[in-house]
């Protein structure tokens, strides 16, 4: 039988409103060398799935029948079929040892030994094997990561290791290019005018993990690698190629463009030998095409200087193959890594969606959730546990900041450990595109390196990012795209681990949900109590429940007036493409009423109504950009409304506790807390009670 607190607010404006009136009354270095010629690799190679030209592809359009609201109908993609297995690749067989590398003299050993002693790895994944001895050979090749080539999905089975399988063979043949091994570790031979590889990742966050990783493969050698990223200081970054070399840069498309075709930067890759393109789908997603061709076209002519192109896509669509009839020889190899009939992540991670009352429950939703798989980790009798670990996505910079500023501002209420965010020890973090990038590199291995974490993330971080122990993928509202779910949920389970994926959504946007994402086995779960409380209404709630209301009220509380009307406003473009704006604008402006106690929801220039197609929907508030730096609760100079009205009313006897219909606050203008079990009377509360917060109603 559930314990129920009769005095339970159901609306968080009503609690936020007491709160704000509380607050106003209360006061090295070796050259390996190298010791294998390129041609000795040719009996090494053995490949299973290997289609050696493209014009040998066939196309084929693969409709998917479970997306039958998709407008992609027409697409195509190239079908590759595998070549069967012969008897010389039988009797050669496939490395799987890293050790096998060093013994066969393909690699330097001391880049084994940092691989298998100091990253304790000793078998490749299926992407290593099949891909680095080709690399070594310098053969151009494309590496699709994908279960299925489908017209509008082919979604890679993730943690598959990539980022080693390009970077072994990259720095192997860096090692045994003779010109480098002729430099000597002098200043004044440094500089960065003879790279010799290139990586192009799609995003900053991307480009820093692989440069991480390499670093770590070159320690007790000569190679310097440097990053060119958007988002950090040029003069720094080609300081520091000048003046350290640099012989493997890793960076995004627009500034390696820019140092590139700069004269004055000293950088040049005039005897460049490895180009890799790095998520090469997800590079054109983003609009980096043109960027790509003049990287491409800054580079030397491959006819005066031999080229290897490695090319790595998660999925294979027309774009993609257009790139590479531009960039890899005729005779590639195209390789997919992923055998037929194999089940892709997003199918084997269990998958959940909870539907809340309103956008005002998302959060309330989500921390109940969180303080039950946290204290489901943490139970001694569940010693097969893992900590808990999770990324909660949200589809804006501005609600990622509110929902993460929300979570680090939670205190418990009572007890000794009063005033203790609640998910003590696990931490809370973000990390989206308006963070400068070392304040993301910071937040990125902060959560790399926790134990128990939650990271609050845009999509910064859905794809190529990897991040150890995530046992959880929390997304709050529904996605862009079925491709943007899938990909977000790869951030779990990578390789042969495990995790689950839980989706929040508001009842406004369910039906959309069920469109974009149908055919993915999630299942509806209604075990969260906060995501169904009706905060609109008065209503007896159990004290856990009302326990978490009120510490997400007195979270957001604080949290500053201009950004929640950022989060509002992005809202509007987020949810745009729904049909239904009117139902979008009014879940909106109940999330400010009873998610935040604000009286009137931010007010949205005509200009910019007009902008985001919502001319005509009514419930908007239409005003200037200025009004909105107002204080929640007041209405300027000369007004009264706002959190005066309302009140706790001390003269009634104490035998109950209750929440009036009409609330408290900016919505509670006839009548308020009310101590007398009954609904509350129009009387107005009293300037010196309205000091009184819910903590005090839950007897704290």
């Amino acid at each position: 039988m559930p314990i129920i607190c009769r005095h339970g607010p159901a609306s968080l404006g009503r609690l936020v409103t007491l709160l704000q009136s509380a607050s106003r009354n209360s006061s090295a270095t070796r050259l390996a060398s190298p010791f294998l010629r390129r041609e000795s690799l040719q009996s090494f190679i053995a490949f299973r799935h290997v289609h050696n030209t493209l014009r040998l592809s066939q196309q084929a359009q693969e409709p998917l029948q479970d997306l039958q609201d998709t407008t992609d109908d027409d697409a195509r993609v190239h079908e590759l079929p595998r070549q069967p297995e012969t008897s010389e690749t039988a009797h050669h067989g496939f490395v799987t040892k890293f050790r096998q590398l060093a013994d066969q003299r393909l690699v330097d050993g001391g880049i084994i030994r940092t691989i298998t002693e100091k990253l304790r790895f000793e078998t490749m994944t299926e992407v290593q094997s099949l891909t680095i001895m080709d690399s070594l050979a310098g053969t151009d090749m494309q590496v699709a990561l994908s279960v299925e080539l489908m017209s509008t999905l082919a979604q890679a089975k993730t943690g598959t290791g990539k980022t080693m399988a390009f970077l072994i063979p990259t720095i192997q043949n860096l090692l045994r290019d003779k010109g480098l091994e002729r430099r000597q570790p002098i200043r004044s031979q440094r500089g960065a005018s003879d790279i010799r590889a290139i990586v192009v990742s799609p995003t900053r966050e991307l480009a820093e993990q692989i440069a991480v990783e390499a670093r770590k493969l070159c320690g007790g050698t000569n190679i310097k690698v440097q990053t060119a990223v958007g988002g950090t200081g040029k003069r720094l970054a080609l300081k520091s190629m000048n003046t350290y070399g640099c012989h493997l840069l890793i960076g995004t498309p627009g500034r390696l463009q820019d140092i590139l075709s700069d004269p004055s930067s000293g950088v040049g890759a005039p005897n460049l030998h490895t180009l890799v393109l790095d998520e090469a789908d997800r590079l054109l997603d983003q609009g980096f095409a043109e960027a790509i061709s003049d990287i491409q076209r800054l580079l030397p002519d491959r006819r005066r200087v031999d080229r290897q192109t490695l090319l790595y896509s998660a999925t294979v669509p027309n774009e993609v193959m257009s790139m590479v009839d531009q960039t890899l020889k005729p005779r590639y190899k195209f390789i997919r890594t992923v055998k037929q009939g194999e089940t892709p992540t997003h199918e084997r991670v269990p998958q959940k969606a909870v539907v809340t009352s309103g956008i005002q429950n998302m959060l309330p939703a989500l921390l109940e959730l969180c303080k039950r798989e946290i204290a489901t980790a943490t139970d001694p009798s569940n010693a097969s546990a893992g900590p808990f670990k999770a990324i909660v996505y949200l589809s804006s910079t501005a609600n990622v900041s509110l929902a993460a500023s929300t979570f680090r501002n939670l205190q418990e209420l009572q007890g000794s450990n009063a005033g203790r965010n609640p998910l003590w020890p696990t931490k809370v973090i973000e990390i989206h595109a308006k963070l400068s990038q070392n304040a993301r590199t910071y937040a990125s291995e902060k959560f790399r390196n926790s134990k128990s974490a939650i990271l609050f993330s845009s999509d910064v971080t859905a794809r190529g990012m990897d991040f150890p122990g995530v046992t959880h993928i929390i997304q709050l509202g529904v996605p862009s795209s079925l491709e943007q779910y899938v990909h977000r949920i790869g951030r779990t389970a990578r390789g042969n681990g495990t995790g689950e994926s839980w989706i929040i959504l508001s009842d406004f946007e369910y039906e959309e949900a069920r469109r974009r994402l149908h055919g993915l086995p999630i299942h509806r779960d209604d075990s969260l109590v906060t995501a169904n409380v009706d905060m609109t209404n008065e209503l007896q709630l159990p004290v856990s429940v009302a326990e978490i209301l009120t510490q997400v009220s007195e979270a957001i509380l604080p949290i500053e007036r201009e950004k929640k009307v950022m989060a509002y406003l992005a809202n509007l473009g987020v949810y745009s493409a729904l049909r239904n704006k009117r139902a979008l604008v009014s879940a909106l402006n109940d999330w400010t009423r009873y998610g935040w106690g604000w009286e009137m929801p931010p007010s949205v220039s005509p200009g910019l109504i007009q902008k985001m197609g919502y001319g005509g929907v009514g419930g908007l508030n239409i005003g200037r950009k200025h009004s909105n730096l107002q204080e929640e609760g007041t209405a300027g100079p000369g007004k009264t409304n706002g959190p005066s009205r309302g009140g706790y009313m001390r003269d009634v006897p104490r035998s109950g506790r209750h929440f009036g219909n009409r609330g408290i606050g900016a919505f509670g203008n006839r009548g308020g807390l009310h101590r007398g079990g009954e609904l509350g009377s129009r009387r107005r509360g009293t300037q010196s009670s309205r000091g009184r917060s819910y903590r005090q109603e839950l007897n704290v």
